[in-house]
């Protein structure tokens, strides 16, 4: 018969009063940290994994949701992308949105984590040592692991949600397997295994859970694996069973491995040597976060010299923790927590870069546990000392306490607005990182949307002298001499571009583009037919060899092309607008104006969805398509020129009001707009 853990929270001296009110301040703490966080714009690859990410834009294709496109962060974790589905369903590409919903995963993380740490301390073993403190040690843990400033690129940095609520899921998990044997409900038990079901489908570091889960049993209640299984091994069989799932994904949903401009494949041991190196960094940032950085650019070491100080300290860390878990098993269990989640990242299996903040993000709780444990450890030695010391020394180091999370919230603020702007989280990177190429590539790319292009040539020609063979910064630099009509040397970097990076076929792309604008159009024509080999549902390269078939007079073959991107991309508004056109040439006049149609009420959605969100030129582009479609509609035409003011094209926005003001019976609107902007201009 299985024996129950009777925890009894009142018993212990956990008052009501503290059940609702220390989440409460926990909450209320991590509102704080983040609330200045919600209108950082989506930056690096938040433009793969939500932007541009099709999948999430329909909740009823859910088959399309759960499978998300290659190379992009949701790849292979189908829970990432269902939860920004529901994003997009409830809001659009709104980034507050986004934000709220990662700040909210992040807190329901941190009363998991307080939770699990409270229900651990009031177990028997512990219950006389920790007593009335134990909801005060979990308050504490918890409230400098929910607004420690290391955990701002989990949260403020949208994409990054896969490990947040990658860390939801374990800490729900565990939560849910004290509860079961706490109590014996069989319940709790089937929560946790959906909780971890869930985050195997979030992101693979989950894999992890059913051992860490295994280890608690043996380190906080059974006191022996023997004992873990006999008890509890169905439970422990069914949580290890989720990682088929992992399994399933990891082959069955391929990622591309490496990402150029990051760490090459490393042989495991200078990997291994490497990591030794950035676990260190990872500890220091833990205890001072200051040289936060969004992009390390981590170079491998190349010898054994380089890293012995990191080598001895994390060699000394796993001793201590593999003699913790045999002598002091709970004490065992926290080193544990932090290398075991570590290990999928951070051991001898090379991962696309060696270095990145979000990896500590559940590491960090063993720290400030730990932490905290020790402080209350020290405390309850100055017992003997007289009453008036005594409380002396507890209001200091209560004070210290305060102090310190008031320390980490306005670092966590301070870091948020940084966050807050695309180019200035890159400036940042490479003000602490000079020598990253990535970061000078992303630099650039943000000067680029924002119209700064002589700067953001700059930045790119600097990203090629770092790294002259780095494919992406070719690529940028030939869209934006593209973009100034300097074709010659734009065609020189997209050709290198490809030749660097053949497997991309965005470059084969962008080479097709500008073989058209040179009328080079056999060459086009092949480019595109390279992207599609290297990605056969690429709509846009379907679209334009459409478009080659039409201006060759071959109507069939541009329909055939065109069909083909609207099977990639049903809301596909440019193929939809050009096989109307094929449709009315070749006499099909009814089919061609219903497709006109669904092609002007999709594009007038998605300027709507762009305008809320406030990305102005997106909106802008949008928007003429609705108005090429209906050219006579002035209130469309006229909310176009609205829309090429707030990008910032004024004199196109004074174009459309002059359009509007000509005709009979003017909008008076249009004329109000159009005096506006030439007051403006005169300015």
């Amino acid at each position: 018969m299985q024996r129950n853990i009777t925890i009894n929270p009142h018993r212990a001296g956990y008052s009501r009063f503290r059940a609702f009110c220390l989440p409460g301040i926990l909450i209320l703490a991590g509102v704080a940290a983040y609330s200045n966080s919600l209108r950082g714009p989506f930056i690096f690859d938040d433009a793969l994994g939500i932007v541009e990410n099709k999948s999430i834009r329909s909740l009823g294709r859910i088959g399309e949701v759960l499978s998300p496109p290659r190379e992009a962060t949701v790849a292979a974790r189908p829970i990432l992308n269902l939860s920004f589905a529901l994003n997009y369903a409830g809001h659009g590409l709104r980034v507050e949105g986004y934000h709220l919903t990662n700040i909210a995963i992040h807190l329901a993380g941190g009363l998991f984590l307080f939770g699990v740490i409270r229900r651990s301390l009031l177990l028997p073993q512990f219950r006389e040592r920790f007593g009335r403190a134990a909801g005060a040690v979990a308050f504490w843990s918890a409230l400098f692991w929910i607004v420690h400033p290391l955990q701002t690129q989990s949260v403020s940095y949208i994409v990054q949600r896969a490990e947040s609520l990658a860390g939801l899921f374990v800490l729900a998990t565990l939560y849910s397997f004290i509860r079961g044997a706490d109590t014996g409900k069989r319940g709790w038990f089937v929560f946790a295994v959906i909780a971890c079901a869930l985050g195997m489908g979030t992101k693979e570091t989950v894999a992890v859970a059913p051992l860490l889960v295994l280890l608690y049993d043996r380190c906080f209640i059974a006191g022996s694996f023997k004992r873990s299984l006999r008890r509890r091994g169905v439970v422990h069989l069914a949580l290890f069973v989720t990682n088929l799932i992992f399994l399933y994904l990891l082959l069955y949903g391929p990622r591309r491995v490496f990402v150029e401009g990051s760490a090459e494949s490393i042989p495991p041991l200078r990997y291994a040597l490497t990591q030794c190196e950035v676990v260190a960094h990872y500890l220091f940032l833990a205890f001072w976060p200051e040289s936060l950085c969004l992009d390390y650019h981590w170079d491998a070491v190349s010898s054994i010299n380089q890293v012995v100080l990191p080598l001895s300290l994390i060699c000394a860390l796993l001793l201590t923790t593999a003699l913790a878990l045999w002598l002091r098993p709970p004490l065992g269990f926290s080193g544990a927590w932090f290398f075991v989640i570590l290990a999928p990242t951070s051991s001898f299996f090379p991962v696309t870069d060696p270095a990145f903040e979000q990896r500590m993000y559940l590491p960090l709780a063993a720290i400030t546990t730990l932490v905290v444990v020790l402080v209350h450890h020290l405390l309850t030695r100055v017992r003997l000392v007289e009453p008036e010391i005594r409380r002396g020394i507890h209001a200091s180091v209560i004070v210290v306490a305060v102090g310190t999370a008031v320390l980490c919230t306005l670092r966590t603020r301070s870091r948020n607005m940084i966050y807050a702007s695309e180019v200035g989280i890159w400036q940042d990177v490479i003000s602490k990182r000079p020598e990253n190429p990535r970061a000078h590539v992303s630099l650039g790319h943000a000067y680029h949307r924002q119209g700064n292009i002589q700067l953001a040539e700059q930045v790119l020609r600097r990203a090629l002298e770092l790294k002259p063979d780095f494919a992406q910064a070719h690529f940028n630099l030939s869209v934006l001499l593209a973009g100034r009509n300097e074709m010659t040397e734009a065609l020189s970097h997209a050709v290198t571009a490809t030749q660097l990076a053949p497997q991309e076929a965005e470059h084969q792309f962008n080479l097709g583009r500008l073989r058209v604008r040179m009328e080079h159009w056999k060459e086009a024509e092949s480019a595109y037919f390279q992207a599609i080999d290297l990605r056969s549902d690429y709509p846009e390269a379907w679209y334009n060899l459409g478009n080659l078939a039409m201006r060759a007079g071959d109507y069939s073959t541009a329909e055939q092309r065109f069909r083909r991107a609207l099977k990639s991309d049903e809301q596909f508004v440019d193929a939809r607008i050009n096989l109307a056109a094929v449709l009315n040439q070749t006499g099909r006049v009814d089919s061609a104006k219903t497709m006109l149609e669904e092609a002007g009420r999709i594009a007038d959605e998605r300027a709507r969805i762009q305008r809320t969100a406030g990305r102005d030129s997106e909106t802008a582009e949008m928007q003429a398509r609705v108005v090429q479609i209906r050219p006579a509609d002035r209130a469309e035409r006229l909310q176009y020129a609205r829309d090429l003011a707030a990008a910032g094209r004024f004199s196109e926005a004074i174009r459309q009001c002059e359009i509007l003001t000509a005709g009979p019976q003017p909008p008076s609107e249009a004329a109000a707009l159009l005096e506006t902007l030439r007051q403006s201009g005169r300015r």
